[in-house]
């Protein structure tokens, strides 16, 4: 990945006829760079190295390589990593992948990027920088160009027809373009065969770029454009200077040459070379490297002069300047990884310096708030601004303050501002900073509006819609609004807890606003159909002026039903009425409301309304209707339930009474729109079937009914004479003494009165638990009763004797399933005497 993106960083103009694969600088051969950052070059770090410089330090993986007698080599913070005594190096070493590869007098040197050795094969010294491409390292010696595998330091190849090659070589396509002497060749490293060598007359020097698939040398006096095929397609000489140099290159949107006249910018035209600019105020520069100084998208120009290092842009305008103590050897990437570039200057004497390309960029606002002007600085840069100026100006007074910014930091200013008149006015700031090369945000400005000064140097400023009060430090959002219903807009601000205005700014006064208080007389509950309605309500100005044409509506289930215009004076109630007629029956929301589209602005929106829920019934009606119910009545505990239904709009009283008189007359209230009950108390009635007539009347209703009713007895004197209360009947019983047993028993006594028979009794119950032995008994009595009456016949009647018999059996049986159960009990005790003299006679016998 780091080799990726120091080929990309490296071919940033030379992508299509560039394919290094490797990295590496030397003092002739620089190249355009995509670094950036907005520069001041800050001095990171620096160093004394022993030993004199001859080429470009390295910057890789965050760490600097920097070459003397010795290769040092550098952390991101300027800490030394490590150190490796490499011998005398010609040339510019290269890294490829973790590799560092070096050719010296103790031959061709590759380390691992933690110093350690990789290996080292004999090797004569490179002439030229190293290069790999196509995984062979490539570079030139005093008899040839060869290649070695940079993995292990195996010799690939070498060709000897290529002598005195010392300009950087450089890869177009497949092919290297060298320089050897007064020729420039094209060898094919496919099969290491010469494509072209044209002989240019005039020694190469150390000077070679390509750019648009064309190659450019620089010779001593002039610049040399040439095709892939060798063919020279332009040339220019250097402003006609007939000097001879030894330049190098570097080339851009245009190819650059430092020479002893100064830098020369050039380009290509059809089959022609031309000048795009030169800058004869730079002469004897050197190693031109091209990166995005200020980040304005355009690359600016690094290189070196005499004992400087400069910084121009491509109108020639100088950006930045350092000086060393001797000529510099110049690289620029980004070594600490934070997005910016660094530039890496060592000079001939060995001393190193890192610098940081960061500016401030400073930005300034105009803020007023409740207590004055404020400027508010904010750097956005990389670096701080410690030498900023901040400038004021307002009417004919100017204020001016230096001011320290860092990096990412912000400061605030504030300023009292004492105008002598009214009226609308600028504020203008402005932030300088030399080094601050972003100036588009520098300024800001405001327009106020000026409108009272008062004696104690406060101000009332309104401004962007705000309205500023410096002598209470308070400030609020401004707005035009009605505030009288007069069809003209006043200033309106808020305060804490009211709203005030000031017409058109007249005075410094700023009056309450108007408050439109509604309050809602109170009107019925309920009204009938067709039932006219009154609704009035009050409104309450408690404004200091007059309203006029304001609204008030009335609304019936949320839609206007009607709507009266008005004025109203100031500190004044006014009362309004609505008639309401035409509710359909059923439930309304009835709601009065001033102000209803909100026309003018009041302290108090939420006071305009009040609003009463009313209910709508039918046209009133009387309307009753009655029901009787006579079930469950027993005597001396009888309540006639009397159910009257009021389905009227009114209250009614009726009068309940009987013929003959059952019960006490009353008068009793029925509601309307209910169904109650009433129950009356029957008296001086006796067991048996009674009628009597039921009158229930008023004015406006009458209720006349016969009702018959059979009542039962519980006790012998509900009864009359002769009769006695028997299962709730009234019974004639000829023998009240058995009737008084079976009372006695059922009661759970035995009287002391009957006789030995009465034990018996119970068994002839014809209660459900002893139904079944009830009818064994009967059958039992009935066949010995049958049996006596066989043997008395038999006697008399010898042939009827069994007729008898089974006749008086069917017959008992039949009596008592059809007479029971109290007159079969004389029945039994009958057939029981009879049975029983029966007995007696036949024992006589």
């Amino acid at each position: 990945m780091k080799k990726l993106q120091l080929l990309i960083l490296l071919l940033f103009f030379l992508t299509p006829v560039f394919a290094w694969t490797s990295y590496g600088n030397d003092n002739i051969n620089s190249f355009h760079t995509d670094a950036e950052g907005e520069s001041v070059l800050i001095p990171e770090f620096s160093a004394q190295l022993s030993g004199s410089a001859r080429f470009s330090p390295l910057i890789y993986d965050n760490k600097l390589f920097a070459f003397t007698d010795k290769l040092t080599v550098f952390n991101d913070d300027g800490s030394i990593a490590w150190v490796y005594d490499s011998g005398f190096v010609k040339n510019s070493p290269i890294i490829y992948e973790d590799s560092v590869i070096i050719s010296s007098d103790k031959g061709l040197i590759c380390l691992y990027l933690d110093g350690s050795l990789k290996w080292n094969v004999s090797s004569p010294i490179a002439e030229s920088p190293l290069i790999v491409y196509n995984n062979d390292l490539i570079f030139s010696t005093a008899n040839d160009v060869r290649a070695y595998n940079p993995l292990t330091g195996d010799l690939l190849w070498n060709n000897t027809s290529m002598t005195g090659c010392t300009s950087p070589g450089i890869i177009l396509g497949n092919d290297l373009i060298i320089g050897c002497g007064s020729t420039i060749y094209s060898l094919d490293l496919g099969n290491n065969s010469v494509n072209f060598a044209k002989n240019l007359n005039y020694g190469l020097g150390k000077a070679i770029t390509a750019k648009d698939n064309n190659i450019f040398v620089a010779v001593n006096n002039k610049i040399i454009a040439l095709n892939l095929q060798g063919e020279i397609i332009g040339s220019i000489p250097f402003f006609s200077l007939k000097t001879a140099v030894n330049t190098n290159l570097a080339s851009g949107d245009e190819v650059y040459a430092c020479a002893l006249n100064g830098l020369h910018a050039v380009n290509l035209g059809d089959d022609f070379l031309y000048y795009e600019n030169v800058y004869l105020n730079y002469p004897n520069c050197a190693n031109p490297v091209l990166f995005d100084y200020n980040n304005d998208g355009h690359a600016e120009i690094l290189f070196s002069m005499n004992n400087s290092l400069k910084i121009i842009n491509s109108e020639g305008e100088e950006l930045a300047s350092k000086t060393s103590d001797s000529k510099l050897f110049l690289t620029v990437d980004n070594l600490n990884n934070d997005g910016l570039a660094e530039v890496a200057a060592l000079s001939e004497t060995g001393k190193l310096t890192v610098y940081n390309t960061a500016s401030p960029d400073n930005t300034v606002h105009l803020l007023l708030n409740g207590s004055g002007l404020i400027a508010e600085i904010i750097n956005n840069g990389h670096a701080d601004s410690s030498n900023a100026t901040l400038a004021i100006i307002f009417m004919n007074e100017s204020f001016s303050k230096t001011a320290s910014i860092p990096s990412g930091g912000k400061i605030t200013e504030f300023f009292k501002i004492t105008p002598l008149v009214t009226g609308e006015f600028y504020i203008n700031a402005s932030i300088t900073d030399a080094v601050d090369f972003n100036a588009l945000n520098n300024n800001d400005s405001i327009v106020v509006q000026i409108f009272q000064i008062t004696n104690d140097s406060g101000l009332e400023i309104i401004s962007n819609n705000h309205f500023y009060d410096f002598n209470n430090n308070y400030e609020s959002a401004l707005n035009l609004l009605d505030v009288n219903g007069d069809k003209i807009k006043e200033y309106v601000i808020n305060t804490t807890g009211s709203v005030y205005y000031d017409t058109f700014m007249e005075n410094s006064n700023f009056y309450p606003i108007a408050d439109l208080m509604l309050i809602l007389n109170s009107f019925p509950d309920e009204v009938y159909e067709n039932e006219a309605l009154q609704v009035t309500a009050s409104i309450t100005n408690t404004g200091v002026y007059n309203i006029t044409n304001a609204a008030v509506s009335l609304l019936v289930d949320g839609f206007i039903n009607d709507t009266v215009k008005y004025d109203i004076m100031k500190n004044s109630t006014k009362s309004f009425s609505f008639n309401l007629s035409g509710l359909t029956v059923g439930y309304h929301f009835v709601k009065v409301r001033t102000d209803y589209d909100a026309e003018i602005c009041e302290n108090n929106e939420d006071n305009n309304e009040q609003s009463k829920g009313i209910t709508v019934y039918e046209t009133p009606l009387h309307e009753l209707s009655v029901l009787i119910d006579t079930t469950g009545t027993t005597l001396y505990n009888n309540m006639l339930k009397i159910i009257i239904n009021n389905s009227g709009t009114f209250n009614e009283d009726l009068r309940i009474s009987s013929n003959p008189e059952f019960f006490t007359s009353k008068t009793v209230t029925s509601n309307k729109k209910t169904v109650q009950e009433y129950y009356a108390e029957l008296k001086n009635i006796h067991a048996g079937a009674e009628s009597f007539n039921l009158t229930i009347s008023n004015q406006y209703y009458y209720f006349s009914h016969m009702i018959g009713l059979n009542f039962l007895c519980e006790y012998d004197n509900d009864c009359s004479n002769g009769e006695y209360c028997y299962e709730g009947e009234c019974l004639a019983i000829p023998d009240k003494s058995i009737k008084v047993m079976a009372d006695n028993y059922s009661n759970g006594t035995i009287s002391a009165e009957s006789n030995f028979l009465t034990g018996m009794l119970p068994i002839f119950s014809f209660d459900s638990d002893n139904k079944i032995l009830y009818w064994v008994v009967v059958v039992i009595l009935d066949l010995i009763a049958s049996y006596g009456i066989y043997l008395v016949s038999y006697k008399l009647f010898r042939e009827q004797a069994h007729l008898l018999g089974i006749t008086n059996f069917i017959l008992f049986i039949g009596i008592t399933y059809v007479f029971e159960p109290a007159n079969m009990q004389l029945v039994l005790l009958f057939e029981l005497i009879l049975s029983a003299v029966f007995f007696m006679i036949m024992r006589q016998d």
